[in-house]
């Protein structure tokens, strides 16, 4: 009996120990897999997939392609983030990385699993679809792809016209025919893409509070794409820097009226520590609401919360649905920051320094009370 109880024993530790280890992926990903449709659709919904890894990579692949000039180094960079969770905007950049070194048949590749994915905003993705194509000389599946994205909401005339890359389909006698009743066909482009870009806006349940958590629940889906910068200027600004790449969020629509929209979106940086090669928390976050004309113009602007500075007030705002009031509040640290720093560093309590009130006018301005 007391062989079988300590072998009892000995197993349940075993299985106990077992069941606590990290879930792990059923399969992976490969340089053979990595453009099969069935296989990476399979991996995505796999559980144990780590996406901080996934997005550590994507960042320093964006700051190898975009700073250092290097494709082939990112191309490798862009792959190590979808071998850890398979991701829309890495295989688009991985495509972009691929037409950079000329092979173009697995930049298509990959555009058309960013496709499959959800990537924002299509119209880009099938352009330089199209691009690749008459790399290829691939006349007619180039000027499909021009036309789609055309009709999705592309309105870039100037690169239709003088890209290098469309120098081929260019070149055929049907081109110009094509594009031009492409593009009578789409009807106001610009208001085109505004309307892509406002879809990406949920109506919120108000009224909202948006505390320091509440970036925690952001996902992929969120995310606004870079092609989108004529909306918001930080993009405009944004440049990636060796440790440093900025990402924005979709929040969701406060107000929308015949004449205006009134959005928030989220800016924030992914911060990441080269020697511990670990991302770094309490990186600040920052929330604007925004007020765009019917075709997209800016009305106004306001930063309404988080911080933008880690040694700055951060600000929680309670939306409804004519206003916005702000605490600003003063945080305090486990250890001092000044001499320990902010990252890792536990917020234990925090203070009402300020309120602020503003009220939606019926023009779309931010006026503060």
């Amino acid at each position: 009996m007391r062989h079988i109880s300590l072998l009892i024993i000995i197993s349940f530790l075993f299985f106990s120990c077992k069941s606590s280890k990290k879930t792990e992926p059923a399969f992976k990903l490969t340089d053979r897999t990595i453009f099969n449709e069935d296989s990476v659709l399979l991996f995505t919904n796999a559980e144990g997939l780590n996406k901080s890894d996934a997005d550590k990579f994507f960042l320093k692949g964006i700051d190898t392609y975009r700073n250092k000039k290097n494709p082939t180094k990112a191309i490798q960079l862009f792959k190590k983030s979808i071998f850890s969770k398979p991701l829309a905007k890495a295989y688009y950049e991985l495509g972009n990385a691929y037409l950079d070194v000329e092979n173009y048949k697995l930049s298509v590749k990959a555009y058309k699993i960013a496709e499959k994915l959800g990537y924002k905003p299509l119209s880009k993705l099938l352009y330089n679809t199209a691009c690749a194509y008459s790399l290829q000389e691939n006349d007619t599946l180039a000027i499909y792809y021009l036309v789609s994205a055309i009709e999705f909401g592309y309105n870039n005339t100037k690169s239709i016209f003088n890209d290098k890359d469309l120098s081929y389909i260019r070149s055929k006698w049907y081109f110009k025919n094509n594009v031009a009743d492409a593009l009578s066909g789409s009807g106001d482009a610009d208001k085109l893409q505004w309307n892509l870009f406002s879809r990406e806006f949920k109506q919120l349940a108000l009224p909202l509070t948006i505390d320091m958590n509440y970036a925690n629940g952001f996902n992929e889906s969120q995310t606004i794409s870079y092609d989108y910068e004529k909306y918001i200027n930080e993009m405009r600004d944004e440049k990636f820097s060796r440790e440093v790449g900025k990402s924005f969020y979709s929040v969701g629509v406060i107000k929308g009226t015949n004449d205006y929209k009134v959005l928030i979106y989220a800016s924030r940086d992914e911060l990441y520590d080269e020697e511990t090669d670990e991302a770094v928390k309490n990186v600040p976050t920052t929330y604007y609401a925004i007020s765009l004309s019917s075709s997209g113009t800016l009305i106004d602007k306001i930063e309404i919360g988080g911080r933008t500075k880690l040694d700055a007030p951060f600000k929680v705002p309670t939306i409804n649905d004519n206003s916005i009031n702000i605490s600003l509040l003063k945080l305090n640290y486990e250890k001092n920051p000044e001499e320990n720093g902010y990252s890792n560093n536990k917020i234990i309590s925090s203070e009402e320094i300020e309120s602020q009130q503003y009220t939606i006018a019926p023009d779309g301005h931010f006026i503060k009370s």
